[in-house]
């Protein structure tokens, strides 16, 4: 007998005429004297107006459930008053308004309708909540208002968002997504993961995820849906859930952040292509579990970003749990999970139509055509490249033995596992190849966007993750002696794209101060690897998961960093001293972009081992290639900020058990 999904019986109604009332209405409504739904557990109009919906004779439902139904057009009580303006001109708003939609608006946070953002948000439509947090964000991104004041319009958005925060409303989870973004930047990547967790918490609450999913009799607990939503309205709706979805796959890293979305529980439409949305062109809609069904000329960019971030997110969990040593067989096996995940990888490339393909060409193309696209194609390469990255680099040591070739295997002979036998010819040097020409990509595609964009992608601080997983393979091969991989760099060499991702982090560290920690742990690495090629083996296996855990699994806050940098961002308005002097400090990076380029050409002798001039030294500038005795001749050399090197000094000394780290 066939298990065959039972149809909705048709809702009846007694022989009365469509115009009158319903039979059963609820108690507002009879006072009212008009229509009701009659839904239950609360009537379309109730639910429209977030009031109590109450029927004669049956108890009111539960609070828990009555919560969700009144928070679902909900802006909250301490949002419905007027948005107070008064110490920003009419110019700030604009300019914040434009710099978001610009930025944010067409990327990763895409909720907003283009076609009246602006307005809307100069006009103070929007909750207070999320009218501060678009404020704190691009003030501090655009520079027209200080760090100081920035940090201050983040903790009144802070203040008000906390005030709300059991207010359930697309608004409030937009406000979470904006904080999140600045949080992530200034290095509070917990409180950040807790403030995504409460967007996508809220978003299911709203039944976001699966507002497309077919209805079955057997559903329960379905609330009674407005028929009369317009498709712009469900349009945003979608963009809001799927935003969660962006910054969970950016923000977990399979250890101490898992992700908090499952795609095998999504029932949401994918979304249009940003100029479809602007023209309202809202053709047939594909979900995420059927997107390879949609003709190739229906499907958009944003297909083609969420369905790598789908891929991303699964290679970092696996990783994050344990990777290959879940698994003794040999990777080259068919079944193995960096098998089918490399598939997956190789069959997103393949369905890349040929003009959106990554290539010189496809980006000058672009960049003529349109801003938007430029941007997410920017994004969608540059988040699989850092994929292809990731995956690779998982069976090569993350601290090479003397004489390592890596395209002979991963680990000296004695290290590989007697039962993996001889692996398919050239498969190392394939794979070798694979992690080099990715880790080369995002170096080219980063640059290659920021020069061509004033801002963009500097202010965005995921932009790390990809700089930082580029910069430990090239800093990795700076002390490899293998010639078979000098194909793979000509013309340039492995410290010369080290120092093109150096620069690049620079350029994020004008406007985010997490930068300062990609940069320290980067240089910790280069030092850890020097030393092994020297056969230096002091240290502790503490401090040398602590640098694995920043590197490989973007872990960067101890308990000592994350207070001082809560203490930076959040102090409250009795504690100016502290705010001002961290915003000092940040404020000296913030300087012109042209200093980038200067003093990115004064690195380009990265393996020079010689004793930097003093001149050098006071400009900021960083060697790479230093041995120990450049280091204790000028304790006070700097990569970003005075004195990190006296912190690497003391970070080396703490560092690991040479035996586990040359094959882990």
């Amino acid at each position: 007998m066939s298990l065959e999904p039972v149809r909705e019986p048709r809702k009846c109604r007694p022989n009365h005429q469509s115009s009158q009332r319903a039979p059963i209405a609820c108690i507002r409504c009879r006072q009212r004297k008009i229509r009701c739904s009659s839904g239950w557990p609360s009537c379309r109009r109730c639910i429209t107006r977030s009031l109590e919906c109450r029927y004669p004779g049956i108890p009111q439902i539960s609070s828990a459930l009555g919560f969700a139904i009144e928070a679902r057009t909900s802006t909250g009580p301490s949002d419905q008053n007027p948005v107070d303006f008064s110490d920003l001109s009419f110019s700030e708003r604009h300019r914040a308004a434009e710099f978001f939609s610009d930025n944010f608006g067409s990327t990763l946070l895409f909720f907003f309708d283009p076609l009246n953002f602006t307005s809307k948000y100069c006009a103070g439509e929007f909750p207070r909540t999320l009218t501060w947090a678009i404020i704190a964000l691009t003030a501090r991104l655009g520079r027209w208002k200080s760090v100081d004041e920035s940090n201050s319009y983040y903790r009144k958005a802070q203040e008000m968002l906390r005030t709300s925060e059991q207010e359930l409303s697309l608004y409030t989870i937009q406000a979470y997504l904006v904080h999140c973004v600045y949080e992530i930047g200034c290095g509070l990547e917990s409180r950040a993961w807790l403030h995504l967790g409460n967007a996508i918490r809220m978003a299911q609450i709203l039944r976001l995820h699966i507002m497309d999913k077919p209805r079955f009799s057997f559903d329960w607990g379905l609330l009674d849906e407005a028929t009369d939503e317009d498709t712009t309205t469900r349009e945003i709706k979608r963009r809001t859930f799927w935003s969660c979805f962006f910054l969970d796959k950016l923000l977990s890293n399979g250890r101490d952040r898992p992700s908090g979305i499952y795609e095998r529980d999504v029932f949401c439409y994918l979304p249009v292509s940003h100029e479809d949305f602007i023209f309202r062109r809202f053709h047939q809609s594909w979900g995420l579990h059927d997107a390879h069904l949609c003709p190739g000329e229906q499907r958009s960019l944003y297909m083609f970003l969420i369905q790598i971030l789908s891929i991303l997110g699964e290679i970092i969990s696996w990783h994050g749990k344990g990777g290959r040593f879940l698994n003794a067989s040999p990777p080259w096996e068919k079944d193995m999970p960096f098998t089918v995940l490399d598939d997956k990888l190789n069959s997103w490339r393949a369905q890349i139509p040929d003009h959106l393909r990554y290539s010189v060409g496809t980006f000058s193309a672009l960049s003529l055509v349109s801003a938007s696209q430029l941007k997410i194609w920017g994004l969608m390469h540059s988040f699989f490249f850092l994929a292809k990255t990731y995956l690779h680099r998982e069976y090569l040591p993350f601290v090479p033995p003397k004489n390592y070739l890596p395209f002979a295997g991963p680990y000296s002979l004695s290290s590989i596992p007697q039962d993996w036998g001889i692996p398919p010819e050239g498969w190392w040097k394939k794979s070798v190849t694979d992690l080099l020409d990715s880790s080369k990509s995002i170096t080219e595609l980063v640059g290659s966007m920021t020069k061509h964009f004033s801002t963009f992608p500097s202010i965005y601080p995921f932009m790390g993750l990809c700089l930082m997983t580029s910069a430990s393979i090239h800093a990795l091969f700076t002390t490899v002696d293998d010639k078979d991989y000098d194909a793979c760099y000509y013309p340039s060499s492995p410290g010369t794209y080290l120092h093109d991702d150096i620069e690049s982090m620079d350029s994020i560290g004008l406007f985010w101060d997490i930068a300062k920690a990609w940069v320290n742990q980067i240089d910790l690495y280069r030092v850890l690897l020097d030393r092994s090629q020297k056969g230096d083996q002091s240290g502790s296996e503490e401090g040398f998961k602590s640098l694995v855990d920043g590197i490989m699994n973007y872990i960067r806050e101890s308990q000592g960093i994350r207070e001082d940098r809560v203490q930076r961002v959040t102090a409250n308005s009795s504690n100016q001293d502290a705010v001002r002097l961290a915003g000092h400090e940040i404020q000296q990076s913030m300087i012109d972009p042209s200093t980038i380029v200067s003093r990115g050409r004064a690195r380009s002798n990265l393996m020079d081992e010689r004793v930097p001039s003093q001149a050098q030294i006071e400009d900021g500038l960083e060697w790479p290639g230093l041995s120990d005795e450049a280091v204790g001749q000028h304790p006070s050399l700097n990569i970003f900020s005075p004195g990190i090197n006296d912190q690497l000094e003391g970070q080396i000394e703490s560092l690991t058990n040479w035996d586990y780290f040359h094959f882990s």
